[in-house]
């Protein structure tokens, strides 16, 4: 199993950095986490989601919405809708970037697992934004995942039960990582994922 689907990876400086430094390095980290639980959750709590992903598959609409549109506007390397029985409905990743097989998002989705199941422990009323860590192809992402959830539901679809899921992944890459350095002006920082982060996931 990846280290992502149970740990968010710590931003770290060298051990001779002072120690404000690594509270700000942590403080990105956790920016990042909360920026993208929360493109998942405003997307996954919206009708319009699952009109043209769930109920019929529209392939334009999803391109345009929550497809290419996000890894133009936000960096996401993919977005991904999982259904109840966790089979991918609709997956694409970054039209710029190196594709995803079927293989690659099987395993990011099986990697996932316990992540979805926190999203879908969220109220029938309104998702929860949940995040973590996971491998993806070209590297180490964070996930942000949310629940599908219909914006005013019926008394049957607030009966418990398994829900879709959306993801979104987004690559911590040099780019990522220069820009953290930048506005935080932090020096020599690397991704690690040898400890948890954060101690307890919220």
């Amino acid at each position: 199993m990846a280290a992502g689907a149970i740990w968010l990876a710590v931003v770290r400086i060298d051990e001779a950095a002072a120690c404000n430094a690594s509270k700000l390095a942590m403080s990105a980290m956790r920016s990042e986490a909360d920026n993208i639980s929360g493109w998942a959750k405003d997307y996954a709590f919206w009708d319009a989601m699952i009109e043209n992903t769930l109920e019929t598959v529209d392939h334009d609409w999803a391109y345009d919405n929550i497809g290419q549109y996000m890894s133009d506007s936000q960096n996401v390397a993919a977005s991904i809708v999982v259904d109840r029985d966790d089979s991918v409905l609709f997956a694409v990743s970054d039209e710029n970037a190196d594709p995803f097989s079927t293989q690659d998002y099987a395993a990011i989705v099986a990697d996932l697992s316990l992540a979805m199941s926190r999203a879908r422990a969220a109220p029938m009323v309104e998702p929860d934004g949940v995040y973590c860590l996971v491998h993806i192809p070209q590297g180490l992402a964070v996930a942000g995942l949310a629940a599908v959830t219909p914006e005013e539901p019926t008394w049957e679809q607030l009966i418990p039960a398994p829900r879709p899921v959306l993801i979104f992944l987004r690559l911590l890459d040099d780019a990522w990582l220069a820009g953290v350095e930048s506005q935080y002006q932090l020096m020599n920082a690397r991704i690690v994922a040898d400890r948890p982060w954060p101690p307890t996931m919220p």
